[in-house]
């Protein structure tokens, strides 16, 4: 540190104001540090594939080039270069090709025990500030770094920390835009599923309340989505499902009949085809896993 910055550290502690009790200072309000992280890149578009995702940890995706297009659940959002966005615990997402086969993302994943911590990031494009690509290239030198596991970690750990604190302080900035000021037919029908994956959806249901016939609305859907409509809502009434196994504290019946099948028989097998696991088997394994 040269004499300027220490003149500079001078000017600033002289403003420093005298504490009113040398007993009660600051107190954290509680914030977690995310913990089991892993970090790395995508430099081309097809590297992010056309699967839905599905998993219990978050997700934080950082585009530092070419725009594309991420599906939330039932919202699409656009992420420009400079922008960064947290997928949630429990979220369907996939991924729009984006304009160009050559990219640069980068996909920050990590646990934490209280999502709710982080609820101010949920559908949130977040620019990057100078702050977050400062304490961002400091993170990616750590993952590069050689030196004991436990010693990376911490570290690691309390920077991943000031990074999400970093992106809840620009909440003024953030935008929750939307790929279309109107929503497409596509996007139309994915709010509705979604909104209504507690009922028996049929493509004729479908058909009636938009304005396509049947074979149309598969062409134009699977164009879009890259799978049939079919399989489309049965992977958002099995997400669903997942999710209120785990979180809701409602028994296996319940969740079926919140999932639209009326057959205890008929949920549990597409259940099990699905996840590998019976909706109990499951229930217990990540229950216990909490």
């Amino acid at each position: 540190m040269d004499k300027a910055d220490l003149d500079t550290l001078e000017r600033m502690a002289k403003n420093l104001a005298e504490p009113k009790s040398f007993f009660r200072g600051l107190t954290p309000s509680g914030f977690e540090l995310p913990n089991n992280l892993i970090l790395f890149q995508r430099p081309h578009a097809s590297m992010l594939g056309a699967e839905h995702h599905y998993h219990y940890r978050f997700v934080l995706i950082v585009n530092l080039r070419t725009e594309g297009t991420v599906a939330l659940d039932n919202r699409s959002f656009e992420l420009r270069p400079g922008e960064a966005l947290l997928v949630f615990p429990h979220q369907f997402h996939h991924f729009h090709p984006p304009k160009s086969e050559s990219i640069r993302w980068l996909f920050l994943t990590f646990e934490l025990t209280q999502p709710e911590h982080l609820a101010a990031l949920r559908n949130r494009v977040n620019p990057l500030s100078e702050n977050f690509r400062s304490q961002l290239s400091r993170l990616i030198g750590m993952f590069q770094e050689k030196g004991t596991q436990k010693e990376i970690a911490t570290s690691i750990s309390l920077l991943t920390g000031l990074i999400l604190l970093e992106l809840m302080q620009q909440e003024g900035r953030a935008s929750t835009r939307t790929t279309l000021a109107r929503p497409s037919v596509i996007d139309q029908i994915n709010r509705y599923i979604w909104d209504n994956f507690d009922k028996d959806l049929k493509l004729s249901d479908l058909s009636e309340k938009f304005p396509y016939s049947e074979s149309h609305l598969r062409l134009l859907f699977r164009k879009r989505m890259g799978m049939s409509l079919g399989t489309y809502i049965q992977k958002v009434k099995m997400n669903r499902a997942r999710s209120l196994l785990v979180s809701s504290g409602l028994n296996v019946s319940q969740v079926a009949q919140a999932c639209g099948y009326d057959s205890l028989y008929s949920f549990s097998r597409a259940f099990k085809k699905t996840t590998g696991l019976s909706p109990l088997a499951y229930k217990k394994v990540n229950s216990s896993a909490k």
